[in-house]
C-alpha cells in the first residue's frame, strides 16, 4: 500500500472506533435516563452527555497515530525475491501508482489498474463526501442567516440595555439588538455572542426572564457545544444515533438552563418564567440549529414547565452521586474506546507509529523519502519505486530498490545518477545499495503469471 493508502485506512478505521465508542456509551445514557429523571439535578443531566461528544471526536485509543506504510511479511535476499515479491503484491490488490503519467499504446493494462482504488479508499471517499455536504448545509445556511439578520438589526434601547447590563454585573456583556425578522429571543456567536429581540414590547418582568436566561447559556458556553454537536453529526452522519443524541443534548441543555435560572426565582418569579416561555414557544418557528432561543422544541415544553413547577433543591447526597456518577461515565468512556482500538490493532490492525523501534521509524521515513526523490527524478517514464532497507545493530546497511519504468533497463549513467540520489537520503555507500530497472510489460507479465 502507499502512503495515501494507509492514512485513509487508519483515518477510516479511528472513525469507526469512535462511532462504536459513542454508541454503546450514549445507549448506555439513555437506559439510565428513566431512572434518574427526577432524582438527579438536571445539570448533571446535561453534563453527563459531555463524554459521549468526547467519544464522537475523539480517537481515544491514539490521539496521534501514524500508519506503518511498508509490508514485510518475507525476508526479501535478492532482487530476483523483491521482484516477485512486487509482482504479488501488485496483482493480490490494486496498486496506486504515484501521480501516474498518460501511458502510450500497449501500456492500458497499466491506466486500467491504476483507476481501481481499495476499498479503504472508496470508503473514506464516500464518508468525506457525506462530511462535506453536512458541513456545507450547515455552515452555508448559518452565514446566510447571518448575514441576513445583520441587514435588520437595530441597537436595543437604552433601558432593555440597562436591564442587560444590571444581569450581567456589567462584566463581559454581550451585544443586545432588535431585530424585525427575529420572531424570538436568540443567542448568536462564539468570538463576538450577541442577544437578538424581535421588534416587540415585552414586559420587564419577561424581558428579565428571557435575558436571564439568554446570559445562563452565554456563561456556559452551550452555543460552543451547539457546534460541537454540529462536527458530531459531520464526522458520524452514517449513525442514526448520533440524530438521537444531538436531540437529547439539545433538551438536557435548555433543561439544565431553566434549572439554573429558576433556583434564584421565588414562586412568583418561577410563575413568569413559565409565563414567558409559553409566550416565546407560540412564536417559534424553524431556524438554523447553531443558533440559541430560549424554546428550542415545542415538543418538549411540557417537559420543561413540569420541570419549572416541580424544582426543588437537591441534597448533598445527590449531588455527591452526580459527581461520582460523571467521573465513572468518564471513564468508562475513555476505557472503552481505548480497549476497542485495542482489539482491532490485535486483530489485525496496522502497527501505529508509537508501536514502532526507532528503526522501524527511520527505515519507513527514509523508504518513502527515497520513493518520491527517485520518482521525482524523472517522473516521465518512471512509474512505480519500491524500497526494502536492512538493518542492522540499530543501523541501515544496504537497500533493495526495484525502479518500474516505461523504458525499462537504463543505460549505466543513469543507474549511477539514481544510486547517487539514493545514497545521499540513505547515507550509504553505492556499493550498499542494489539497484534494479524493470519494464512494466515485464512487470505485470510476472504478476499474471
Amino acid at each position: 500500500m502507499n502512503v495515501m493508502e494507509g492514512c485513509f485506512i487508519e483515518i477510516v478505521k479511528s472513525i469507526l472506533t469512535m462511532t462504536f465508542t459513542g454508541t454503546i456509551v450514549s445507549a448506555f445514557l439513555f437506559a439510565i435516563k428513566p431512572i434518574i429523571k427526577d432524582k438527579l439535578p438536571k445539570s448533571f443531566q446535561y453534563y453527563m452527555w459531555f463524554p459521549v461528544i468526547m467519544a464522537f471526536l475523539l480517537p481515544l485509543s491514539q490521539i496521534v497515530a501514524m500508519p506503518v506504510l511498508s509490508n514485510r511479511t518475507m525476508p526479501i535476499k535478492s532482487m530476483q525475491d523483491i521482484a516477485q515479491w512486487i509482482a504479488d503484491m501488485a496483482f493480490d490488490k490494486p496498486v496506486n501508482f504515484p501521480l501516474v503519467q498518460q501511458m502510450g499504446e500497449g501500456q492500458g493494462i497499466l491506466q486500467t489498474i491504476a483507476r481501481f482504488p481499495n476499498v479503504a479508499t472508496v470508503l473514506f471517499i464516500f464518508w468525506q463526501s457525506g462530511v462535506i455536504v453536512f458541513l456545507g448545509f450547515h455552515i452555508i445556511g448559518y452565514v446566510l442567516y447571518v448575514q441576513k439578520l445583520k441587514k435588520y438589526s437595530i441597537n436595543a434601547d437604552k433601558q432593555e440595555m440597562e436591564l442587560l447590563n444590571e444581569l450581567s454585573g456589567y462584566k463581559s456583556t454581550p451585544r443586545l439588538y432588535k431585530n424585525s425578522i427575529v420572531s424570538i429571543p436568540i443567542l448568536i456567536g462564539v468570538f463576538c455572542p450577541k442577544i437578538i429581540l424581535p421588534y416587540k414590547k415585552y414586559e420587564d418582568t419577561k424581558l428579565q426572564s428571557i435575558l436571564l436566561h439568554e446570559m445562563t447559556h452565554l456563561r456556559k458556553y452551550d452555543i460552543v457545544i451547539k457546534w460541537l454537536l454540529i462536527l458530531v453529526g459531520a464526522l458520524h452522519w452514517f449513525n442514526p444515533v448520533t440524530y438521537f443524541v444531538r436531540r437529547e443534548i439539545d433538551k438536557a441543555c435548555e433543561l439544565a438552563c431553566d434549572e439554573s435560572v429558576i433556583k434564584k426565582l421565588n414562586n412568583d418569579g418561577r410563575q413568569c418564567y413559565g409565563d414567558t416561555l409559553i409566550e416565546v414557544a407560540a412564536d417559534s418557528i424553524r431556524k438554523p440549529p447553531v443558533l440559541i432561543t430560549m424554546c428550542e422544541d415545542k415538543k418538549s415544553l411540557k417537559e420543561r414547565l413540569d420541570a419549572i413547577m416541580k424544582h426543588k433543591g437537591f441534597s448533598k447526597g445527590a449531588i455527591y452521586l452526580s459527581c461520582i456518577l460523571l467521573v465513572i461515565i468518564t471513564c468508562g468512556t475513555f476505557c472503552l474506546g481505548i480497549a476497542k482500538g485495542a482489539a482491532e490493532s490485535e486483530s489485525g490492525g496496522l502497527m501505529t507509529y508509537e508501536d514502532q523501534t526507532p528503526i522501524q521509524r527511520q527505515k519507513d521515513e527514509k523508504e518513502i523519502e527515497v520513493m518520491q526523490a527517485l520518482y521525482d527524478y524523472d517522473k516521465e517514464n518512471i512509474v512505480g519505486v519500491w524500497v526494502a532497507l536492512e538493518d542492522s545493530d540499530n543501523e541501515i546497511v544496504s537497500a533493495n530498490i526495484m525502479v518500474v519504468s516505461k523504458n525499462g533497463i537504463a543505460d549505466a549513467n543513469e543507474q549511477d545518477k539514481l544510486e547517487a540520489i539514493a545514497s545521499g537520503y540513505l547515507n550509504l555507500d553505492v556499493r550498499d545499495i542494489c539497484l534494479q530497472f524493470m519494464d512494466s510489460e515485464t512487470f505485470f507479465a510476472q504478476g499474471k503469471e
